[in-house]
């Protein structure tokens, strides 16, 4: 059974949408009999938002980085969450870092921004915000706490020991993203998690997987081959240990 894992955002979705040439690659994969997943930092609802008319649907869904794990219905098979007073905690800690906006990542819902000091929409990941104040943290489900500080890995390298330091959580470094998670979160306890749901057998499995930061170490641990790109950052290129020009290609030399 070949499972291909794939990261979203610099790997099959860039600004300007899906990738058409990856959305025809899966679809050919998964015509070979094989398993395609998403395995994204992106939200139940920003996942989905960016599928959207690409024909594209995935066998399963990581999503939020591994707290929330959906079938190929869209229905929540997993979800993990932080509780209430530890994300306050952290929203309140990290409301005072320059230059950083601050969100909260819902399970389902819209996800929520608690500091906005550059435009939501120039992040190229989050596209749609409800705003609260950090005083007044609606009484949801969520699954991580994210900052995004563009341009200054100093302050995005603060916050990631910060959280590790002084919370039991999962804290991961996403290409200006921070995401903060509930303890032992990460994509490739996810796409384990996934197998196991569905009734893989593990001894079966030859995992692939695709990405570009750091938040898609874990996966790669995991897999067979894993690939990357020239615009990853070189130690993420060197883990994966083959890099490729897009998604698609990589997936068509499996396909060969």
């Amino acid at each position: 059974m070949k499972i291909a894992a794939f990261d979203f955002d610099g790997t099959i979705y860039f600004p300007d949408g899906l990738d058409p040439d990856i959305a025809e690659a899966i679809a050919e994969w998964q015509a070979a009999g094989n398993i395609a997943v998403a395995a994204t930092g992106k939200s139940y609802n920003e996942a989905y938002r960016a599928l959207a008319g690409s024909g594209v649907e995935f066998d399963y869904s990581i999503l939020a980085t591994g707290a929330v794990i959906a079938d190929k219905n869209r229905q929540v098979v997993h979800y993990a969450g932080l509780d209430r007073e530890t994300v306050a905690q952290l929203v309140h800690g990290l409301v005072g870092n320059p230059g950083t906006n601050v969100y909260g990542i819902s399970s389902t819902g819209l996800d929520y921004c608690f500091r906005e000091c550059v435009s939501t929409a120039d992040t190229g990941v989050i596209t749609e915000v409800a705003y609260a104040s950090p005083e007044a943290i609606p009484d949801q489900d969520f699954v991580a706490v994210a900052t995004w500080t563009p341009d200054n890995p100093q302050v995005q390298d603060a916050i990631h020991r910060w959280a590790r330091e002084n919370f039991a959580v999962e804290s991961t470094k996403n290409q200006g993203f921070v995401d903060i998670l509930p303890a032992g979160t990460t994509k490739g306890n996810g796409v384990e998690w996934a197998a196991q749901h569905a009734g893989w057998d593990r001894e079966e499995m030859e995992i692939y997987s695709f990405g570009d930061s750091w938040n898609d170490l874990s996966m790669f641990r995991l897999s067979r081959q894993a690939f990357s790109f020239p615009w990853a950052p070189r130690d993420v290129q060197e883990a994966a240990g083959t890099v490729v020009g897009s998604a698609a290609e990589g997936l068509r030399q499996l396909l060969a």
